[in-house]
């Protein structure tokens, strides 16, 4: 009984980005100049911008389809906090999500059409 849980929830989990850490390379193209971190869950999402540590909830409508609720944000301050919240107000557009071949890439992209592209990392942030 328990390979068949385990099988079935390999299968389950080929269709969504795996769970695991992802770090931001770019929004919409131009590189991200400081460092945040995405994990994913089935209902839920975290992670850690350059200055907060944030999460939330996520809504996945189909495999390609991901609403990403406005985050729960720490409060602290620090000199990269403009970027972390251009950072967090594009990740609270998120409607779609792509994972190239590979998975060594996650593509995110909001209802306007900007993409984050993350890159996927061994353990959490």
């Amino acid at each position: 009984m328990a390979a068949g849980l385990f099988l079935a929830a390999c299968a389950q989990s080929r269709d969504y980005p795996p769970r695991l850490h992802w770090q931001l390379e770019s929004i919409g193209g131009v590189p991200f100049p400081g460092q945040a971190f995405l994990g994913l869950g089935s209902d839920s999402y975290a992670g850690r911008a350059p200055c907060n540590s944030y999460n939330g909830k996520l809504e996945r409508q189909s495999p390609s389809v991901l609403i990403l609720d406005v985050p729960s944000v720490t409060q602290s301050a620090c000199p990269a906090l403009a970027a972390e919240q251009v950072y967090l107000g594009q990740l609270s557009q998120v409607r779609e999500q792509f994972v190239p071949a590979g998975g060594a890439t996650l593509v995110l992209t909001t209802a306007a059409g900007t993409a984050l592209r993350f890159r996927r990392i061994s353990g959490g942030p």
